[in-house]
């Protein structure tokens, strides 16, 4: 089994990364949010890398002891390989690291596959955003992980 290397995004990644994000989630940032990103300290992007290649990433940020996952994708191909937890995995060090007392994001409510991925690494369902999402109008589950302090 090939090793996953996740490593902080550069300017270098940004397009294959928003490749990525376009052919993964509906709602996408594109690689201009992704430059702006990388000049704010209270971004934390990561890229999966397989064999040098990008194959998946996440993205989140944070603000006054809070962090908030933005976008977590992996190439359609690379899927059900581990790399999603490889990079949520990090995020989280990376959050106890940076002493946050948790870590949340939003779910479309009818991804179940990707609810249950959430709660294999113990976050919990917290709440609803009703019509959060649109492109289809969907609710959103609210999922955190809280860190004890």
């Amino acid at each position: 089994m090939q090793k996953i290397k996740i490593e902080k995004l550069t300017i270098s990644d940004i397009p294959k990364v928003a490749e990525i994000d376009k052919n993964a989630l509906p709602e996408n940032w594109s690689e201009k949010n992704y430059n702006e990103s990388l000049e704010n300290p209270n971004y934390n992007i990561l890229v999966a890398k397989l064999d040098n290649k990008i194959v998946g990433f996440i993205s989140m940020y944070h603000a006054s002891g809070e962090g908030y996952i933005c976008n977590i994708a992996v190439e359609k191909s690379h899927r059900k390989r581990g790399i999603g937890t490889a990079l949520l995995s990090e995020a989280i060090r990376y959050s106890k690291r940076k002493n946050l007392e948790f870590l949340t994001l939003e779910v479309r409510e009818s991804n179940i596959g990707a609810v249950k991925f959430y709660e294999k690494l113990e976050f919990a369902k917290i709440g609803i955003r009703k019509n959060f999402y649109s492109n289809p109008t969907e609710n959103a589950v609210i999922m955190t992980l809280y860190f004890q302090k």
